[in-house]
């Protein structure tokens, strides 16, 4: 099955027209709850045919936009509204810190972007990869705003605990997933992420009724990621499964099909739709607009 990419409407199909965009979208209208769709099987029905055809043996779903869905609020207003969730919970926990009293959400949000800046330029690289990694984010965000060593685990349990709340059950892939693990297969999901896998796994326990995958690999972990092609080869000797065995789906053309596809592993693009994209884009421009009345340019980082 030869696969294609039609860039002037942006889908990503199969010779035989199935358009994998319909899954992102349909699987969206099931959750929201807004209209019925009847597409979603069919979906399901054509990759487990290419999975026989293929014969798979190792499933692999990216995690964020895939796997679990995100709502529209872009990656900087998400950063900004769990600084404010954090401050109070600091403030809850730790009344007597002096130090909480000059502080606003701005300064949480910006001292993690400098923790994240520094965390990724200062770990140790891997294969000449690096990446972040959330609990050296956090302490470092904690030293820069001057908070004690005991407000780290305040930070992280806000951070789970915020992302399980802004996410949802893709029940699509859950459907698959579970289909697949009956009949024999192995599920694993890949992440490139600030998150360890630990930290992603308890997230997903919040989110996913019943969560079927096997192992979950992260580059906050692992160092090599998906876009830069060299985590692939670690996993396939992890599991002991040839490339050609493993089938990948996730949103990013590059980290999801382009690189999984050079490592020898059959990939489909799980693209966020562009209304979707159009929403993030809005609100984040109306957060850049916040901000600078503040004062505040968040143009270097700040990212849908």
């Amino acid at each position: 099955m030869n696969h294609v990419i039609d860039k002037d409407y942006f889908k990503y199909k199969t010779v035989d027209d199935v358009n994998y965009t319909e899954i992102n979208i349909a699987s969206r209208e099931i959750i929201t709850n807004k209209h019925k769709s009847t597409k979603t099987s069919d979906i399901e029905n054509r990759i487990i045919q290419y999975i026989r055809e293929n014969d798979i043996k190792v499933l692999s779903f990216d995690v964020f936009d895939t796997y679990l869905l995100r709502n529209s609020k872009p990656e900087a207003a998400r950063y900004m509204e769990l600084s404010n969730i954090i401050l109070k919970r600091l403030k809850d926990s730790l009344p007597h810190q002096e130090r909480l009293s000059t502080l606003d959400p701005a300064d949480i949000c910006l001292a993690r972007i400098a923790g994240m800046q520094a965390t990724y330029r200062t770990r140790p690289r891997v294969e000449g990869c690096g990446e972040g990694e959330i609990r050296e984010v956090i302490a470092m965000q904690c030293r820069l705003i001057g908070l004690p060593a005991q407000a780290e685990d305040i930070l992280l349990e806000a951070e789970i605990a915020y992302e399980a709340e802004n996410l949802s059950e893709n029940t699509l892939l859950a459907r698959l997933a579970r289909r697949f693990r009956k009949e024999g297969g192995k599920v694993i999901l890949v992440s490139d992420m600030y998150l360890g896998a630990d930290i992603i796994a308890e997230i997903i326990h919040r989110v996913v009724k019943r969560p079927v995958h096997q192992h979950l690999f992260s580059s906050a972990d692992m160092v090599v990621s998906k876009r830069s092609g060299k985590i692939f080869p670690a996993i396939e000797r992890i599991l002991g499964h040839a490339p050609r065995e493993f089938l990948h789906i996730g949103d990013s053309w590059t980290g999801d099909v382009e690189r999984p596809r050079k490592a020898g592993w059959h990939a489909m693009h799980f693209p966020i739709p562009r209304t979707e994209l159009n929403k993030r884009k809005a609100a984040l421009a109306e957060f850049i607009r916040e901000m600078d009345e503040k004062g505040i340019n968040t143009r270097a980082w700040a990212k849908l």
